[in-house]
C-alpha cells in the first residue's frame, strides 16, 4: 500500500491534524514544549554531555509529525554532548508531509526558533518523496535520521537499532490507538538498550499499563503548560550509560580500493575511526576506474526485500553522491525498457511515488532520477583524508591487537587494525576462505565519438550515456558486457565486445557509429544467486568478557553491475553494525544479503537444523 498526506489545518497559530483532530504541537511555544517533555522528560541534557563516546546515542520516536522534536534533540546535542560524539534518530510517521508542504513547516520551526533554522533547513533539503520504508538522511557527520514511513507495528519490526531514549509523540490515544496498541508498546521495549528511557506527554492508563507490561519503570513529571502531568520510564533497573572516556581511536583495514572500500573508508572515517585503505594498484583501478557508470533504479514487480533494498539504496546513493562528490555527478535523467503489464504490477507494490516515473510509450519509462557518474572522481573525492597503502593482500589472521593481514608487491608487509573489511571485488574470495559463492564476471565498455548524442541515458540490455573525454567534444559511453571468468582472471578489452556495444548502441541510437575510439575491461564481482554480500563474516574477543573489544571481519562485495548504487547504503549498513548505531537497511533486507546465506541454505537442504 501506498502512503497518504495527512489531512491539515491552520488551528490560531498551530497546525491540527482533521483525521485525529489533535495539534501536532502547541502553537504559543513548540519548542519549549518538545524540551520539556522530551529532552528534559529522557534526561538528556545531562546524558548528552556526559555519553559513551565509543558508540552513538540513540534516538527512537513515535510520530515525527513536522520533526519539531527532533530538530529539538539535535540543536541540543550540538550544543551539549563532546565534539566526538554521534546522535543517530529514528522517527515514524504514518501520515508524512509532501517535501513541498515540509519545506514550509520547516521554514516556520526556523522562524520561530532562530537557533533551529540551520538545522530545519539543512533537514528540509534531504527530507525525501515519502516512500513505504526506510530512508537515512545524514545531515551532518555527527547527526543522522532514519524516517520509517508507514505502519508502526510493520516499521518497528523491519528495523534494527536499540534507543538509548524514547519519544513517544503520537496523537493522543483516545484518537490514535494504534500508536499506542500492546505490541508496538512491546516493540518500543524490544528496541531498547538496558537502562534506556522514554517520556511521553500522556498519562494515560493503556499507556501506563502497556509500558509497565513491556518491562519499564514508570514516573509521572510536571507536564508543559496546562497539563498537569506527563509520564517517564526506565527499562530494567540499569542506569543509563554515560561516558567511559573517548578511548584509542580504533583503526579499520579496508582492502579494495574501488567505489565500496571508497564509501566504506569515508563513512568510516566520519564515524571517527582510523580507516587504512590497501590496494594492489592505484585507487579505483577496477570497474570503479571506469570513466562513466550509471546510478540507475532496478525495478521490481513485487513488493519484496530485494525490491526494498535496491530501491532504497538507489535514492540514498544519490543523496550520498550529491552530498560528497557533486563534482562527478550529471543529473541526465534515462529511459527503462519496462512493458505494460509489468509497470502496473511495479505500480502496484506501492513502494514509488507518481513523480519517479513517466511513460514514454507502451514499452518505455522515463526516470528522472537517472544520473551519470564519474566513478574514478568520486573514489578519488572520498578517499582524500583517508590512509591509503600499496600491496596485495594474500591472508588475514587474527592478532593481540585485532586482525593483521600480510601483503606482498608493497611497502610494508603486514598491516594491523582492530577490524578489517574485504571490499576488493572478486578477489576476496581468494583473501578469505570464509567468502563462498562469488564469481567474476568480465565487463567492458567502449567509447564511441558520435556528433548526436544522446541527450539522456538509455537502456535495454546495455546501456548508452553522453559522455565527453579530454579529446573528443562529444561522444557516447557504451556497455557493458557480461563474461564469466575465473576470479584471478586479467581483463583486456577485445574487439567481439567493441563488436556487441557497438551494435547494441546503433540500435537504442538509430545511427551508426565507427569502431570506438577507447575501451576499457575491469571485473565485477557477482553472487549465485546475483545479490550482493554484506556482513560480519567473523569476529574474535580479545578479551573473552569484554564485547567492546571484538575484532570484526566484514565484507561488502558481490556488488555485479549496480556496485555505484549499492556501495554508499551497504557501508553505512556496515559501519552500523560496527558502532551500534541505526541500521539502514531493513532486517529482511539484510538477510537477503548475508554472506552466510548460502551455507544456510546448503544446510537448510541437507537437513541440518541452523545452531
Amino acid at each position: 500500500m501506498g502512503l497518504r498526506p495527512p489531512l491539515t489545518e491552520q488551528a490560531g497559530k498551530g497546525l491540527r491534524s482533521v483525521e485525529f483532530d489533535d495539534i501536532y504541537f502547541q502553537p504559543e511555544d513548540g519548542t519549549a514544549e518538545s524540551s520539556h517533555v522530551f529532552l528534559e522528560g529522557n534526561d538528556l541534557p545531562e546524558r548528552f554531555a556526559a555519553m559513551d563516546l565509543q558508540r552513538p546515542f540513540v534516538i527512537g520516536e513515535l510520530g515525527f509529525g513536522t520533526g519539531l522534536n527532533c530538530l529539538t534533540a539535535m540543536k541540543m546535542f550540538l550544543d551539549r554532548a563532546p565534539r566526538e560524539g554521534r546522535l543517530e534518530l529514528w522517527s515514524v510517521e504514518g501520515y508524512p508531509f509532501s517535501p513541498l508542504d515540509f519545506t514550509s513547516i520547516a521554514k516556520d520551526h526556523g522562524q520561530r526558533t532562530p537557533a533551529l533554522a540551520d538545522l530545519a533547513a539543512r533537514l528540509s533539503h534531504l527530507y525525501p518523496v515519502p516512500r513505504p520504508g526506510l530512508a537515512r538522511l545524514d545531515l551532518s557527520p555527527r547527526l543522522t535520521l532514519t524516517l520509517a514511513f508507514g505502519d508502526v507495528d510493520d516499521l518497528l519490526e523491519r528495523s534494527s537499532f536499540a534507543a538509548d531514549a524514547w519519544f513517544l509523540d503520537g496523537f493522543a490515544p483516545s484518537r490514535n490507538p494504534a500508536m499506542w496498541s500492546p505490541s508496538v508498546l512491546r516493540a518500543v521495549a524490544d528496541h531498547t538498550r538496558p537502562g534506556g528511557t522514554f517520556a511521553t506527554f500522556t498519562v494515560a492508563g493503556a499507556v501506563r499499563r502497556g509500558m509497565e507490561a513491556a518491562g519499564f519503570s514508570l514516573a509521572r513529571r510536571a507536564g508543559y503548560g496546562k497539563k498537569r502531568e506527563m509520564l517517564t520510564g526506565r527499562l530494567g533497573q540499569a542506569q543509563p550509560s554515560i561516558q567511559s572516556g573517548t578511548g584509542a581511536v580504533k583503526s579499520i583495514a579496508i582492502i579494495g580500493a574501488g567505489i565500496a572500500g571508497a564509501a566504506f573508508a569515508h563513512g568510516a572515517h566520519q564515524a571517527g575511526f582510523r580507516p587504512i585503505l590497501i590496494d594492489r594498484g592505484e585507487a579505483g583501478n577496477g570497474a570503479s576506474g571506469n570513466p562513466v557508470g550509471l546510478l540507475m533504479p532496478r525495478l521490481e514487480a513485487a513488493d519484496n526485500p530485494a525490491a526494498r533494498f535496491y530501491r532504497d539504496a538507489f535514492f540514498y546513493a544519490l543523496r550520498f553522491y550529491w552530498d560528497h562528490t557533486p563534482e562527478a555527478l550529471s543529473p541526465l535523467g534515462g529511459t527503462l525498457a519496462c512493458d505494460g503489464t509489468r509497470y502496473k504490477k511495479i505500480c502496484a507494490t506501492g513502494l514509488w511515488a507518481d513523480e519517479d516515473f513517466a511513460v514514454i510509450d507502451g514499452v518505455t519509462l522515463h526516470s528522472p532520477h537517472a544520473t551519470l557518474l564519474r566513478p574514478r572522481d568520486a573514489v578519488t573525492t572520498l578517499i582524500e583524508e583517508v590512509e591509503v597503502i600499496r600491496g596485495e593482500v594474500i591472508d588475514i589472521f587474527p592478532s593481540d591487537n585485532g586482525l593483521t593481514c600480510t601483503l606482498t608487491n608493497g611497502p610494508q608487509q603486514r598491516v594491523e587494525a582492530d577490524h578489517m573489511i574485504l571490499t576488493a571485488g572478486p578477489g576476496s574470495a581468494l583473501i578469505s576462505p570464509l567468502i563462498t559463492d562469488l564469481s567474476a564476471s568480465r565487463g567492458q565498455i567502449d567509447l564511441f565519438a558520435t556528433s548526436e548524442p544522446p541527450r539522456s541515458i538509455l537502456t535495454a540490455d546495455g546501456y548508452v550515456a553522453p559522455y565527453a573525454g579530454a579529446a573528443q567534444k562529444g561522444g557516447i559511453a557504451a556497455g557493458a558486457t557480461y563474461d564469466d571468468v575465473p576470479l584471478d582472471h586479467d581483463p583486456r578489452p577485445t574487439k567481439a565486445s567493441s563488436e556487441i556495444n557497438r551494435r547494441m548502441a546503433e540500435a537504442l541510437m538509430t545511427q551508426r557509429l565507427d569502431p570506438p575510439f577507447d575501451q576499457r575491461a575491469a571485473l565485477r564481482a557477482v553472487t549465485t544467486d546475483r545479490h550482493p554480500m554484506l556482513g560480519v563474516l567473523g569476529s574474535t574477543r580479545r578479551q573473552a568478557d569484554d564485547p567492546i573489544n571484538t575484532a570484526i571481519l566484514g565484507v561488502i562485495t558481490g556488488l555485479g553491475s549496480r556496485g555505484l548504487v549499492t556501495a554508499p547504503l551497504m557501508a553505512a549498513s556496515l559501519i552500523a553494525t560496527l558502532t551500534g548505531g541505526v541500521q539502514p537497511i531493513e532486517r529482511q533486507s539484510l538477510r537477503l544479503l548475508s554472506p552466510h546465506r548460502f551455507a544456510e541454505r546448503r544446510d537448510r537442504r541437507a537437513g541440518h537444523k541452523p545452531s
